[in-house]
């Protein structure tokens, strides 16, 4: 069984009944509150009573639902490093097939000195 949060009589009285936009007619001001989700302005855009903390998420969901330049700059830069990452890589892969090359051809030449000294 679930129960309420608190008694409606005193979830009347900590949330505001505003319909155009919580100025100083506000419930929640008057008693030095801040608008909460019992409100019934839903802390909407008309709302002026919110925390500098919802304002924020508020923002942070608006970043998030639109790429801003800062997300696309950074993601370029992401995309920037990897294709510098596989060059580097096939620049390593190359040399490291170079040195291989090098080393098979040094042991077939220590190989053939080896036979002219000891066969």
């Amino acid at each position: 069984m679930e129960r309420d949060a608190a008694p409606e009589s005193l979830l009347k009285i900590i949330s505001c009944n505003c319909k155009k936009g919580c100025k100083n007619a506000c419930g929640c001001r008057k008693a030095g509150l801040i608008c909460s989700s019992l409100c019934t302005c839903s802390l909407g855009e008309a709302c002026e009573n919110v925390s500098d903390i919802n304002r924020l998420e508020d923002s942070i969901e608006d970043e998030d639902n639109t790429p801003s330049s800062i997300n696309n700059f950074i993601y370029e830069d992401i995309e920037d490093l990897y294709l510098q990452l596989d060059e580097e890589d096939k620049e390593r892969q190359t040399e490291l097939e170079d040195f291989l090359f090098w080393l098979v051809k040094k042991a077939k030449t220590l190989n053939n000195i080896y036979y002219m000294v000891y066969v």
